[in-house]
């Protein structure tokens, strides 16, 4: 499953491809595939706020997370 993460311009330094990721909603190993700031993925700006979309890839094979 991939799921697209905004992350701040403060933090986006701090991320790198292959990255692991770790949050305790999602129930198995996930790494980030994809940064924002390279290829489609524009900025975006909200209340003064520069965010990226970063893609990050989970595995999802028992189902415990749903497309919104």
């Amino acid at each position: 499953m991939q799921i697209d993460a905004m992350v701040s311009e403060a933090d986006v330094g701090g991320i790198e491809e292959g990255q692991s990721v770790t949050s305790p909603w999602m129930p198995s190993a996930a790494e980030v595939s994809r940064l924002g700031e390279t290829g489609p993925l524009r900025p975006t700006t909200n209340q003064n706020v520069v965010n990226y979309t970063t893609v990050v890839e989970v595995n999802n094979a028992d189902l415990k997370l749903r497309p919104a």
